[in-house]
Parts: C-alpha cells; structure tokens; sequence
C-alpha cells in the first residue's frame, strides 16, 4: 500500500512595503504614472499631475499625523499589486461642502461640488453699478483660493500671478493681483508683508475658516 500524498501547501506571497515609493522619484511624472507640470491644471505643487493626486498623496490618512492617504492605501487587499483608485473626500472652494473627487481625468481637478458654485466664484458683476462687489470680484475670489492652498506660506503678486494662469487659464498681471488684493487685506482676510532690503512684497491668508460664499456672499444676477 503506498503512502499518501500530502497535498501541496501554497502560502501566499508576503508583500512588504519599505520606505517611500519609488515612483516619486521618477522626473517628469507624476506617483500615478500621468505626466506632472502639464498646463491648465489646478496644483498647488507641480510635481502631482492633478489635485487629486496631490491631495491623496500628500494629506494625511483619517486618525493618522503623518501617514498619508496613499501610503495607507498602497499595497492593500486582494489588489495588492495593483490597487484601483479610490475616491476621497474634497472641500468645495466655494462653501465647503464635502464632495467625491476622483482620479478620473474630467474630475480630478474640480474645485467645485456643483456649478452652480462654480458659477458663483466666477461671477463678474459689470451690469450695474449697485451690485454688491466690484467688476473685480471673481479676481478676489479666485486671489483667495490660491492663498488659502498655501496656508503656511507668503507668496509674491508675481507667484499668485503665475499660479492663476496655471490653474484658471486666464492671465492676470501681478500689477492687477497687487490692485485688488488692496481690498481683502483691507477686511483683513489677507496681510500684506512689506519687503525688506529691496526685497518684494508678500501676501498671507489670515481668513481660513469661513467659507468663501460666506465672505463674498451670493448673487442672482451672474450675467455681464
């Protein structure tokens, strides 16, 4: 009688993940794979392709201080080698509201949750002069959402200037940033940093907490 074969035992693989990823390292390309510094995109840092990468790579994972949302992803589950991409939360720029910001490449730079948000900030109010705001209201609006993505940071008219071709695709002259900024530093959402020694002015969000619909308020009439 010949002996009983033992059936064969097949453990599965372990995946370790060591130190940071290599895929950051690689220039010209974003962690995802897509093309980083391409034009008309909304980042705040031109290494990441969009600002859902940027956010899910860089802001921290719920209950963590410093693992991030995609270290905390990477590597997980039966796709362990090859994980989908998640949807996460992102605040509305306009009244923050939560919303879903994926990395399909129609979503994964929204700033908005609806249009009619959208259209809110964007609105231009030059068809009379009683209008609550001025003709460069959606300038300040959008001089706002730029400062408040660097919170910790002083930026120079001439950065806020590039940034805002960048990401609204539309140019605005640092001398025009300079003019209106004049306004919101006078509400006190913003302060003004005077150089030293030859050096250029600076501009800081001080205005954080409130949202934008709440400071600039809403208008019926978005039309030109």
């Amino acid at each position: 009688m010949s002996a009983k074969r033992r059936p064969m035992e097949v453990s599965k693989p372990t995946i370790t993940k060591q130190g940071k990823d290599e895929q950051f390292n690689i220039k010209g390309f974003c962690p995802c794979g897509r093309a980083s510094g391409t034009k008309n995109a909304y980042r705040p840092n031109p290494k990441y392709c969009s600002r859902f990468c940027f956010e899910f790579m860089t802001f921290p994972a719920e209950g963590y201080k410093k693992k991030t949302r995609y270290e905390f992803w990477r590597g997980s589950g039966k796709y362990a080698y090859n994980p989908p991409w998640p949807k996460i939360e992102a605040t509305c720029a306009w009244c923050n509201d939560a919303y879903d910001l994926s990395r399909n490449v129609k979503d994964a730079n929204r700033l908005f949750c609806k249009s009619e948000c959208m259209r809110q900030s964007r609105r231009n109010p030059k068809s009379t002069s009683k209008r609550n705001g001025s003709t460069q209201i959606a300038l300040r609006i959008r001089t706002m959402i730029i400062l408040r993505s660097f919170p910790n940071r002083e930026l120079t008219a001439n950065e806020i200037s590039q940034h805002y071709g960048d990401w609204f695709r539309m140019s605005c002259s640092r001398a025009k940033i300079s003019s209106s900024i004049k306004t919101i530093i006078k509400y006190g959402w913003v302060q003004k940093i005077e150089g030293k020694d030859g050096r250029v002015a600076t501009y800081k969000i001080l205005e954080t907490k409130n949202s934008l619909k709440q400071l600039f308020g809403e208008e019926n009439n978005l039309g030109r």
